[in-house]
């Protein structure tokens, strides 16, 4: 009986421990991306490119996602006149959503996956692409909704990236 209650003690801390890995992101910007000072971007299209039909609007979080994420970094174009902006587009290649229950109880499984190309433009010429990955691969922290928290964390990475790695 005290072996029984050893190993599930001992099981519970594991789990605790490998439940609390909740994200690895993955970031690659293809090139040095040259943005005109005070530019302003505006989010064109998102493409679900997965060939997939979804339970979850791919489209509609990635587009909200990429957004707030615009507007945090004081980038989003809000309309203004006079004011040219660069253009988004988004293709979400790959999209799992995963479930929160077997990434507790059985590590390695039920991982929401997150990949996305975010491609930079002005008019017609191509700045600079943004290649995305981003894994709820075990737990989920405290909260649950990884499979929605993906989107929000891959865009604030992709926008992230553009202004740290962007040419002076």
């Amino acid at each position: 009986m005290n072996k029984v209650k050893l190993l599930l003690v001992f099981l519970s801390i594991v789990g605790l421990i490998w439940g609390c890995q909740s994200t690895q992101p993955k970031v690659n910007l293809e090139g040095k991306i040259q943005l005109p000072p005070g530019s302003k971007v505006h989010v064109e299209e998102v493409v679900n490119d997965t060939k997939e039909i979804l339970d979850v609007d791919v489209i509609g979080l990635f587009w909200d996602a990429l957004n707030l994420a615009l507007r945090k970094k004081s980038l989003l174009w809000l309309g203004e006149p006079g004011v040219r902006p660069l253009q988004l587009q988004a293709h979400v290649l790959k999209y799992k959503k995963g479930n929160a229950v077997q990434r507790w109880t059985m590590p390695g499984f039920g991982s929401t996956v997150l990949d996305a190309r975010i491609d930079l433009k002005d008019g017609d010429r191509l700045l600079g692409s943004i290649a995305v990955h981003r894994t709820v691969a075990t737990g989920d922290g405290l909260t649950r909704g990884g499979w929605r928290k993906v989107f929000t964390d891959a865009a604030e990475d992709a926008i992230t990236a553009l202004l740290t790695n962007s040419a002076p």
